[in-house]
């Protein structure tokens, strides 16, 4: 959801168990009518799993799991002008931050407060193709970090992140069919998990939300 309230989906177009596989879209989606509206497709784009909103800059930002022929990439789009810009993805693209070791084909993705992304991992029978994490990402300063791929508990399908108002990390994990909650830093709070099994099958996504964007020229 962006300032305004309106939605904003990912649309992988893959679906390799229906022998589906076309190229994903962004979608926007009116608040008050639902009416949809194809925003971007194709350029750095094949299968967009991960969005989220730059509220900061006034960005849709979104992972690829499939983008430049599996490599994946992290695209931010302006929601004006429609514009794709490659903020991470391979070398030979141009992108900001260029593509390294443990990270491949991101999945989830979260912007922290202060404008740095965590970003998701993993491989998992035909989707994604990267070591099992968490990646932060700064595009202002163009780095990536590891913040978690060596943790107590070895991750598994971790997918859907979200952001405390303390700004610990809380993050599902689809094989594990669990929530679990981590510091910035990438240490795990006990509980260990902090909720698992019950109604959770394979949690792929997680949000956090909070009544008003943390900066007045959201509005």
């Amino acid at each position: 959801m962006d300032a305004l309230g309106d939605f904003w989906i990912a649309n992988s177009g893959y679906d390799p168990f229906r022998g589906v596989d076309v190229d994903g879209k962004i979608v926007h989606v009116d608040q008050f009518t639902g009416t949809q509206m194809v925003i971007t497709q194709g350029g750095f784009l094949k299968s967009p799993y991960g969005i989220t909103y730059d509220y900061l800059n006034n960005k849709i930002v979104v992972t690829d799991m499939r983008a430049f022929n599996g490599q994946g990439a992290v695209v931010s789009i302006d929601p004006s002008t429609h514009n794709q810009t490659l903020l991470w993805g391979p070398a030979d693209a141009n992108p900001l931050i260029p593509q390294q070791a443990p990270l491949a084909c991101p999945m989830g993705i979260v912007m922290e407060l202060l404008g740095t992304f965590l970003v998701t991992a993993f491989t998992a029978g035909v989707w994604g193709c990267g070591n099992a994490g968490i990646y932060r990402l700064d595009f202002d300063n163009r780095t990536q970090t590891t913040v978690s791929a060596n943790p107590q508990v070895s991750w598994r399908i971790p997918f859907g992140l979200g952001i405390q108002s303390d700004q610990n990390l809380v993050v599902g994990d689809e094989g594990y069919a669990a929530v679990f909650r981590l510091t910035p830093g990438g240490q795990f709070i006990a509980p260990i998990p902090f909720s698992e099994g019950g109604y959770m099958l394979s949690p792929p996504g997680l949000t956090i939300v909070r009544p008003e964007p943390p900066c007045s020229s959201c509005h």
